[in-house]
C-alpha cells in the first residue's frame, strides 16, 4: 500500500496538460452602409490547456469503464473559445490530441476522475480499477506515462481486469491490449 493512498485522498488539484490542434474555418463579417462581406480563411488552431478529473468530463465523458475524449469534440470547444465578436471558428477536420504530465498527475486525474464516478462507499480496489480502465483508454493520447501509472495502480491495490505482465508488455511492444484476455473455454466436440 502507498504510503500517499490517492484512492482515499481529498480532492486532488492535479492536471494534465492536453494539446488540442487541427483544422478549421475563421468567419469574419465586414459591413458598410451598403456592403455586407463575409471573409472565410482556412488556418490551423493549436490549444494547451491544463485539465482536470472534471473538466476532462466536461470535454469527454468519463465512465465506469473508461474514458471517452473525442478530438473533434475538443476541437470544437476550441473553437468555441476562441471565437469573439470580430470572428467566428468552426472546425473543418479532424482534430489531433495529446496529453502530457508525470506519472503521478496521471494518476492522480484518474483516481480522482473514477471517485467522481464510484459510490463514496465503493472499495480502494474499485477505484484502482475503474482508474485503470481510464488509463487504459487515456493512453492512446499520452506517451507511456498512462501505463506506468497504471502499473502503480496494479502494484498498490488489488485491481481487477488488468493483469501486471500484460501492461508491461504493452509498454514495451506498443499496441498489446492491457485488458486481460478471456479465458478459453473448452467445449466438447
Amino acid at each position: 500500500m502507498p504510503t500517499n493512498d490517492t484512492t482515499t485522498d481529498d480532492r486532488s488539484t492535479a492536471t494534465l496538460t492536453l494539446t488540442a490542434r487541427g483544422p478549421a474555418v475563421c468567419v469574419i463579417a465586414h459591413t458598410t452602409d451598403d456592403l455586407a462581406v463575409t471573409e472565410s480563411t482556412d488556418v490551423t488552431l493549436e490549444a494547451e490547456m491544463e485539465i482536470d478529473a472534471g473538466e476532462l468530463n466536461t470535454l469527454g465523458d468519463v465512465h465506469k469503464q473508461g474514458a471517452v475524449l473525442l478530438p473533434n469534440t475538443v476541437g470544437e470547444h476550441v473553437a468555441d473559445q476562441c471565437s469573439d465578436t470580430d470572428a467566428t471558428y468552426r472546425t473543418s477536420g479532424n482534430w489531433e490530441l495529446t496529453l502530457a504530465g508525470t506519472v503521478d498527475d496521471w494518476v492522480l486525474v484518474a483516481v480522482q476522475a473514477a471517485k467522481d464516478r464510484r459510490s463514496p462507499t465503493v472499495s480502494k480496489a474499485r477505484i484502482a480499477t475503474t482508474a485503470c480502465h481510464i488509463l487504459d483508454s487515456l493512453a492512446e493520447y499520452g506517451d507511456d506515462r498512462p501505463l506506468l501509472a497504471m502499473l502503480d495502480l496494479i502494484d498498490h491495490y488489488d485491481v481487477a481486469d488488468f493483469e501486471r505482465e500484460s501492461v508491461l508488455e504493452r509498454y514495451r511492444e506498443g499496441d498489446v491490449p492491457a485488458v486481460a484476455p478471456p479465458e478459453e473455454v473448452e467445449t466438447d466436440a
